[in-house]
């Protein structure tokens, strides 16, 4: 099955079309009651095009299909379409206040569907701050006057260290497969970033991890905050606040955009 989305900027009334498709197989018996949550980028405000080929029982016993020399169409296929999704194909489900997932129950192998989304305002702003963050000049005044000591705890210390300067309240960061960063910093995480760029792969368990829950966001933040509770001279207050600010943005987002944006922020400051 395939996803994709096309952002389109000049229209009011949606910002992108959706579409959903279903690779057709010649299988007879084929499952018909496909059952597949989809997550949207906001809330579906109009299908544009659904439908699936209607194979017949005589497709299947076609000779011609296995001919050696020549290649053969199926005869006797029916293009079904509708202008509807909901109660044919799935059922809609409120995610958030940002957006919605369309569960569906029925798609028929050959599956497809064009949809109209539209996403809610704030979505739009915060995503606008953060596609600025590289260009964000409070940033490097944030890095001003702190010292190598404060830049070490940004972006290191071992699972010792961090318990250390925590008084035993805090660790390294980890995965329940993956298990735990060789830092508490972000070093660990960008050096895992870096990999995934090669690899394309979105379904990384650290991906995963942030579009379940905002525990990456909040350790990363809380840890700076701490430090600087304990020592004052550390100068990590203004980047603590960034960072603050830019995480709240990214947690008014739908989970699927949540990795993207953790990313750059991150990467941001590693740079």
């Amino acid at each position: 099955m395939v996803t994709r989305q096309l952002e389109q900027d000049k229209f009011s009334d949606f910002d992108s079309y959706v579409s959903i498709t279903r690779f057709c197989f010649y299988n007879k018996g084929g499952d018909y009651n496909y059952a597949q949550s989809i997550e949207l980028p906001g809330f579906m405000t109009e299908v544009v095009f659904a439908g699936f080929l209607e194979i017949p029982e005589t497709v299947y016993s076609d000779g011609r299909l296995k001919d050696a020399k020549f290649i053969y169409g199926p005869q006797g296929c029916r293009l079904q379409t509708f202008n509807y999704l909901e109660g044919k194909f799935c059922q809609r489900e409120k995610v958030s206040e940002a957006n919605e997932k369309l569960n569906f129950f029925f798609m028929p192998p050959s599956f497809t569907c064009v949809i109209k989304v539209k996403s809610r305002t704030f979505v739009k702003q915060a995503v606008q701050k953060l596609n600025s963050v590289h260009r964000d000049e409070r940033l490097a005044q944030a890095f001003a006057g702190v010292p190598q000591g404060g830049l070490n705890h940004i972006l290191f210390r071992c699972e010792h260290e961090e318990r250390d300067v925590s008084a035993g309240l805090r660790g390294t960061y980890g995965l329940q497969k993956s298990g735990q960063f060789v830092y508490a910093g972000i070093t660990s995480f960008v050096h895992l970033l870096d990999q995934l760029k090669l690899s394309r792969d979105m379904g990384a368990e650290v991906f995963d991890n942030i579009r379940a829950g905002d525990w990456l966001m909040d350790c990363v933040v809380d840890r700076l905050s701490a430090y600087q509770k304990a020592e004052p001279s550390i100068g990590l207050a203004k980047l603590a606040e960034w960072l603050e600010e830019y995480f709240a943005s990214i947690k008014l987002l739908p989970a699927h955009m949540k990795p993207r944006h953790v990313s750059r922020v991150i990467e941001a400051i590693h740079q």
